[in-house]
């Protein structure tokens, strides 16, 4: 009797078994067929379309720069005529991204514009575009190294500032110019005088 009951306990344990292994294994076959399915699409998203086309890209003209600078951004690989926007956010908070430039992609799908550092910008800045492409372009990093330009070094072609001290100036000299043209007139009249007389 103990030797029945066991043998149908030992019975039922494997047929239990058996049973969560068979409910396991097409979990993690499926899990593992979604998983390169994802891959396998990802993959096949970034193939560049039409075959022998490019990806997209894009380039700056220099890779440090100072704050209130212009930079050239080109890029290639994108759809005729695509809307392109470019924006620009510090590498340690993407969070902060502004757009730096809006325009279109020309009959070859490529563009070129020129974007200009803010002022406030410091350290590693990322430059990355939205538009159309086959295969999306990716970030360019721009080092900002310098302080911003000062307003006497900005060549803005405005004439200096004009300070108390040379107002202080200018009124000293002007004062002794009409001293001296007093002192002229009157020496000249006495001349004048004295040959009449």
């Amino acid at each position: 009797m103990r030797k029945t009951t066991l043998t149908g306990l030992l019975a039922a344990m494997a047929v239990m078994a058996a049973a969560i292994v068979g409910l396991l294994l097409p979990s993690a076959a499926s899990a593992a067929t979604s998983s390169s399915v994802v891959e396998a699409a990802s993959t096949a998203a970034c193939v560049p379309y039409p075959p022998g086309s490019s990806a997209a890209s894009i380039a700056v003209s220099a890779s440090e720069v100072n704050p209130g600078e212009s930079i050239t951004v080109t890029g290639k690989g994108f759809v005729k005529g695509a809307a392109i926007t470019l924006f620009l956010y510090p590498k340690a908070n993407p969070s902060d991204k502004a757009t730096v430039a809006s325009l279109h992609a020309d009959s070859t799908g490529a563009f070129s514009t020129s974007i200009t550092m803010p002022l406030d910008a410091v350290g590693n800045q990322i430059i990355s575009v939205n538009g159309s492409a086959s295969c999306p372009a990716d970030p360019v990093q721009v080092s900002v190294i310098g302080p911003a330009p000062t307003s006497a070094s900005s060549g803005s072609g405005q004439p200096p500032a004009v300070t108390g001290t040379d107002i202080g100036l200018m009124v000293a000299v002007a004062a002794i110019l009409v001293g001296a043209g007093a002192v002229f007139t009157r020496g000249g009249r006495r001349r004048r005088a004295a040959a009449h007389h």
